[in-house]
């Protein structure tokens, strides 16, 4: 009886390099602070392309070379991450600043912890949170949210894939 040979396929294991799509969980905190930030799970997975600057760079650094299955426990120093907090980045700005058309504050879009978008000088558009609201001003903060904190990683790797 003639013997049946198996023929074994290597699957090739997709490393992480640029031009990338990165599914994975991550849960992400603030060094010192239990409290979660950020969790992204199995179900509802991070997606992020490598090498497009939609993450930090120093965690881009980190998964280059990494696969599927692997798991990272790291920290992002606030100088690798969204810098340092700079009190000259908070400021006022005039009540009008913010009047919609009908020259009034909209209530639903302009409150204290609310995100908005405004412009630089140069024309480019800048987040800033409103911190205070009083008759005359509105006290606003450019800072990033995460800007002066070192940050906290725990993440796995769930699939990895070129880019289309």
């Amino acid at each position: 009886m003639p013997r049946q040979r198996l023929k074994h396929f290597k699957q090739d294991i997709m490393i992480i390099t640029k031009n990338c799509i990165v599914e994975a969980t991550l849960q992400m905190n603030f060094v010192g602070d239990a409290e979660i930030i950020e969790m992204y799970n199995e179900e509802e997975p991070a997606e992020f392309a490598i090498g497009m600057d939609e993450i930090l760079p120093a965690m881009e650094a980190l998964l280059l070379g990494k696969k599927a299955g692997d798991k990272l426990d790291f920290v992002i120093k606030k100088e690798d991450g969204f810098g340092e907090y700079n009190e000259e980045d908070v400021f006022e700005l005039p009540l009008e600043t913010f009047f919609n058309e009908q020259g009034v504050i909209d209530e639903e879009e302009i409150f204290e912890g609310a995100i908005v978008s405004l412009t630089t000088d140069e024309g480019e558009p800048q987040d800033a949170m409103i911190l205070e609201i009083t008759d005359q001003d509105v006290l606003v903060d450019l800072n990033h949210p995460f800007a002066g904190e070192d940050l906290h990683y725990e993440m796995m790797i769930l699939s990895v894939r070129l880019a289309d």
